[in-house]
Parts: C-alpha cells; structure tokens; sequence
C-alpha cells in the first residue's frame, strides 16, 4: 500500500485472484493475491516513500501550539444558581 495514503479510510476488495484497494473513487492499488502465510511483501518505491514521509513529519518542530480562546465558564455557575465562594474561584482558575 502507497505509504501516502496512511491514516486514509480506504476500501479493500479481495476475490481469490486479486486485490484492489480504492480511497475517495481513486485506485490505489492493485495486484494479484498472494497466498503465502506470514510473509510481508513491499514495493522497494513504497520502503522510500515511507522514509521520506517519516523525515518530513520528524522535521517537524515539536511544541508549535494553537491560540485557543478560553472562556470563562462562572457563567454557568450564575445561570444554575451555583454559589462559589471567591476564594474558590481563586482555586480552580474560575473568573480568568
């Protein structure tokens, strides 16, 4: 299987000669089915893909990070009726 499609929903048919597997009405791969027992066969093309993709997904730096706003939630304390004391608001971060 092309290492490009990894994380992809794909479909796999497999009759008793071969084996096809489509993603998104693409063919992917095709080829004739192989019957041996607990033996792995790979494309040399898809070995080097693979290292390539794992480089590039390495190269990526570590700890970038998405703004996300943060609301503050006292409000549902408000619309239930909840009492918090102001010090416990201090506590658990309510109110920021």
């Amino acid at each position: 299987m092309d290492p490009g499609a990894i994380g992809r929903i794909v479909n796999v048919e497999a009759d008793l000669e071969r084996v096809t597997v489509s993603a998104d009405g693409r063919l992917l791969a095709s080829h004739e089915r192989r019957w041996a027992r607990h033996q792995i066969f790979t494309d040399p093309g898809h070995v080097d893909k693979a290292a390539s993709l794992r480089r590039v997904h390495r190269s990526v730096k570590a700890g970038r990070s998405t703004v996300v706003e943060e609301r503050d939630l006292s409000i549902y304390d408000e619309l239930f009726g909840v009492a918090m004391p102001d010090d416990a608001r201090e506590l658990s971060g309510a109110g920021r």
